[in-house]
Formats: structure tokens, sequence, C-alpha cells
């Protein structure tokens, strides 16, 4: 989280990171093109997959082709805005991280995956432990998000997070998707992962295009979690949601 802080105020001039935007599932070169062209995109994030050959490619599943993760990332060389990178394959890993240790990106670099199955959810794509432990040998620059794999209407439970914290206990950094229709519930289980003693633990709250936050909502959750969270807030266009404060 303090990584992301001092990128927003260095980097891009934000007061603070609530006042990011993001372009979401730019899968491709038109997509990731129109994003890199925007001068309000401070963060551009695609998806990873595994073609049929074994080859790291962008896209979501059910998606079997799409165009080289390398090519996207040469594009990035020369840019200010951020990568996030959304690993949906376990097999897919190890080649990004490789692509990211050669390319050097000097800017912002996450690396989001869903490790850990979460209430009724399904299982994750991406084992946890191995997960982290690649990230960290490969590419130690990347800040890590780690996430739990979701389903609608179901709560994070008080398991979810003790296993969360039992993974990242010896992690400085380290930020947290959640999802935003879940947040409110979850929140006696939620506010563990950002305790004052882990200033560099932070939440990354996203939602769905089916489920647009209220306005009262978002205002409850960052009363919360200021400067403690990200926000990726959008509306049934993709349209970022802006946070006031």
């Amino acid at each position: 989280m303090e990584t992301l802080r001092n990128y927003c105020q260095e980097v891009w001039g934000l007061s603070d990171s609530s006042h990011i935007r993001w372009a979401h599932a730019a899968n491709n070169r038109v997509e990731y093109d129109v994003a890199r062209n925007d001068p309000n995109v401070h963060i551009i994030e695609v998806d990873v997959i595994v073609d049929g050959a074994g080859t790291a490619v962008l896209g979501h599943p059910p998606a079997k082709t799409g165009d080289p993760v390398q090519g996207f990332l040469e594009e990035m060389l020369e840019s200010e805005q951020g990568v996030k990178v959304d690993f949906k394959s376990w097999q897919a890993v190890s080649q990004v991280l490789e692509m990211l240790n050669r390319l050097q990106l000097s800017q912002l670099v996450i690396l989001n995956a869903d490790i850990l199955q979460g209430n009724a959810a399904n299982a994750p794509a991406v084992p946890a432990e191995r997960f982290i432990d690649v990230c960290q040998q490969q590419f130690p620059a990347g800040l890590l998000s780690l996430g739990w794999t979701t389903r609608r209407r179901k709560p994070y439970t008080a398991r979810n997070v003790d296993e969360m914290l039992s993974v990242v206990a010896d992690l400085e950094e380290v930020l947290f998707p959640i999802r935003t229709s879940l947040a409110r519930r979850s929140w006696q289980q939620l506010e563990r992962l950002i305790p004052d003693d882990k200033p560099g633990w932070g939440l990354s709250l996203w939602n769905t295009v089916s489920e647009v936050p209220r306005r009262r909502n978002i205002d409850w959750i960052v009363q919360r979690t200021d400067g403690r969270a990200v926000y990726d807030f959008m509306d049934k266009a993709k349209t970022p949601i802006v946070v006031k404060r």
C-alpha cells in the first residue's frame, strides 16, 4: 500500500489513492491502446490465461486464445501508467514474471490472483503459497494483490480472513481485493486485514457491472477505509464512479 501511495503522489501527482482511475480488462490491443492514450487512466488492468499451446495470452475465462502478453508489456515500457496483471491461470504466472523481470518495467506493477476459496465459491486456479513465493523470487518489485474467489450474496467469513492472515503473515506490503457488495456485511472480519501495525496492508474495493454500489454504500466504505484502500468502483457502462470525500 505504501508503494501505491508513494507512486500516486510522486508520479501521478495525486493527493491520495482514492483518485486512481482504472481501465478494466484491457485484454486486446485495441482496448489497451485506448487506455494507454487516455490521460485520465492511471492503471491498466489485463487478465492473463494460457492458450492451447500453454502460452500466456491476454484473456478472461472461458477464452482460449488472445493477444500476446509480451506485446502489451512492451507497449507499456515508456509509460508512467501502472499495470495490474490478473492471473486467471497458474500456468501463466512464471511466464509473465519472466517477461516482467526481463523487460524491467519501471512503473507500478500489481500482481493479482485469487489464491483462496471464498464462502461457497469455486476453488482458486492459483495456489496461495506457491504464487507468493514465485512472485517474490522472480519479480520482487511487484505489489502483491491477494484475494478469494467469491460468490454473490455470500459474505467473507472469519475462516476466510483467518486463512488469509496465515498466508500473508510475513508480508510487509499487500493489497486485498474485496467485492464491494459483500464488504458491509463482512466488515467485522475484513477490518482485521488493515491493522494499525501493518501500514503496508490495504484493501482494493471492486464491483461487477451487475452489482453497482449505491452512493451511501460507497460513503460507508470510504469512511472506514480512508487511507487504507483503493477504490475501483464502476457503473454499468464500466465508467468509473468518483469517490467523494
